[in-house]
This record gives C-alpha cells, structure tokens and sequence, in this order.
C-alpha cells in the first residue's frame, strides 16, 4: 500500500468518500486514519468502496471484494501519520 502524504489524503477520493459518510463532528484526522485503515486492507478506490457505517465510535468500512472490510475504532483516539 503506497502511503498517503498529509497534503495528498484531503484531495484522494477516497478519503472524501469516507469523511463524507463519517458522522457530523468526524475530524479530518479520524477521516484520514479510517482511510489509511481502509487502504490497508485493499480498499484502494472510490470503485472498490461498498460502504460506511458508524455507531458510536465504531467505524465499519467494507469494500466491494468479499473479505475486504476494516473495523475502525475512533475511541482510541488518532496514531500519528507515522504509526498509521
């Protein structure tokens, strides 16, 4: 997975798509990490995005290959781009 800059992530489509299904109040950083999250398991594109689905701190992101599907919990608070 190629790593996302800080200037890049806010313009990928990807992370727009996410955000925008992200509760109101959702930090840029808590979007960011969730899309990083979501990368990580071969959700690479908007195309491959099925969907995005938060109760609570609980973020379920799941992609259109079975199998492809990340749990982000918001409650743990953000890694630092260099963690995540």
């Amino acid at each position: 997975c190629v790593e996302p800059t800080p200037t890049s992530v806010p313009n990928d489509p990807l992370y727009q798509a996410i955000h925008s299904k992200l509760p109101a109040g959702t930090s840029p950083a808590e979007a960011m990490h969730a899309t990083v999250e979501a990368k990580r398991v071969g959700i690479l594109s908007v195309d491959q995005l099925k969907s995005v689905t938060a109760q609570q701190d609980t973020v379920w992101i799941v992609g259109q290959t079975p199998g492809f599907r990340v749990k982000v919990d918001l409650s743990e608070g953000v890694p630092p781009l260099q963690e995540s």
